[in-house]
């Protein structure tokens, strides 16, 4: 749903006067040690550095954050979060999917005395089309392995055709 201009100029000056009062309220801190009890820091391992964090349980309670509403956004950032990585997923999944069907239409549509190899090493893939047992050069322009079989597929069906 797409919000209206009013809507998202009320929520920019909403945000604005908040960071207002939250640089008002850490200007008012002691430039000395104001933010120490801000931050903590952990050790890494055995290595002996340590890492600094914020405490965000004491910014929430210097800033006088309503707990919950931060709850609230931090279970959206989570969900957001994870929404981002199941989007991720689902692509991958598409592209895996999309690269079996065509390998299943090869094995369907494939005229007779042409073949496809798909050949993979580390860090490459190409695919290889033969026709009688030589290598048959073809034009792809595809990004993806299953649309470079598609091509293949393409050409040997043109070939037998001639």
């Amino acid at each position: 749903m797409k919000r209206s201009k009013s809507i998202q100029a009320v929520i920019r000056r909403a945000r604005a006067q908040g960071r207002a009062e939250a640089v008002t309220i850490i200007a008012s801190l002691c430039p000395e040690d104001g933010i120490d009890g801000l931050i903590g820091s952990s050790p890494n391992g055995e290595s002996g550095d340590y890492s600094s964090y914020w405490d965000v349980d004491a910014l929430r309670k210097l800033l006088c954050a309503d707990t919950e509403v931060c709850d609230k956004i931090d279970r959206l950032q989570g969900a957001h979060e994870f929404t981002h990585y199941l989007k991720h997923d689902l692509a991958k999944a598409q592209t895996e999917a999309e690269l079996h069907e065509q390998v299943q239409r090869a094995a369907c549509e494939l005229p007779e005395r042409w073949e496809i190899q798909i050949c993979i090493e580390k860090g490459a893939s190409t695919v290889e089309l033969y026709r009688d047992g030589d290598q048959t050069e073809f034009w792809s322009d595809a990004d993806t392995l299953a649309g470079k079989v598609d091509d293949a597929i393409e050409t040997a069906r043109a070939g037998a055709r001639l």
